[in-house]
């Protein structure tokens, strides 16, 4: 869920570090299907992605930087130092992510916002959040990767966006020159610290707190006994000129 750093309540970091606290990751595995098509998540980069490195500070206690339960009283006390209580918020979704809205207005509510779900149709949603000119406070997106590199993750959805994007994919409008220079850094490294480096990143858009990020998709796949080698690809997931059947 993007966040819109440039408009209240979420131009307050600790309001977006709030939502992250207090979002059950668990709740919302459970609404897009249950464990066998997603798992919670708190970064950008993927789990087993290259660049990926375990971080989650937005959770009750430590597990090897993954994600255990929500911290709902620290969130409230953010809620609280920022003044922001009772601040309107309209939580923008698409169509088939009604139940997730849904869960994150109900959230909102408890933290003591006065918020309510729009929900677009899929064409005009996407227009609406990718143009330039685009007032929405919180929503929906999704992203899959274009090719095998953490790049594709961080920097099109963090990366300062330019006059030159029509329709920037940059919907929490996040433009921090930390994170810029950890993208730098990374974009320069040789390949075998490159990995390294995109990690540090995604750990500065985490500390961000631009975006919520709930869940990894997961991919089924089911196959006949007579199947075998059956190869997974991170991107492509199935690899079906290494199959063979009986």
């Amino acid at each position: 869920m993007f966040l819109n750093t440039l408009r209240p309540p979420f131009d307050d970091v600790r309001v977006r570090r709030a939502v992250n606290f207090a979002t059950d990751r668990a709740e919302l595995v459970e609404r897009v299907g249950g464990p066998e098509v997603a798992a919670p998540a708190c970064q950008t980069i993927p789990a087993a992605f290259p660049g990926f490195s375990p971080y989650c500070p937005y959770t009750v206690g430590r597990a090897r930087g993954g994600w255990i339960a929500p911290d709902l009283a620290r969130a409230r006390r953010l809620i609280a130092e920022s003044g922001t209580a009772g601040a309107t918020v309209v939580v923008e979704v698409p169509e088939w992510h009604r139940p997730v809205g849904a869960y994150f207005v109900s959230l909102l509510h408890d933290l003591g916002f006065r918020a309510r779900l729009h929900v677009v149709g899929v064409d005009e949603y996407f227009e609406g959040i990718f143009s330039p000119d685009s007032r929405a406070q919180m929503g929906w997106a999704g992203w899959v990767a274009d090719y095998i590199s953490a790049a594709t993750f961080v920097e099109p959805l963090f990366g300062c966006p330019t006059r030159a994007d029509r329709h920037p994919e940059n919907t929490s409008r996040l433009c921090s020159e930390r994170v810029m220079t950890a993208i730098r850094r990374a974009q320069s490294s040789a390949p075998d610290d490159a990995a390294a480096a995109w990690a540090v990143a995604d750990r500065r858009i985490v500390e961000t707190a631009a975006a919520v990020p709930y869940v990894d998709g997961r991919t089924a796949v089911f196959v006949s006994k007579r199947v075998g080698n059956v190869t997974h690809h991170p991107q492509f997931t199935t690899v079906l000129d290494r199959m063979w059947v009986r």
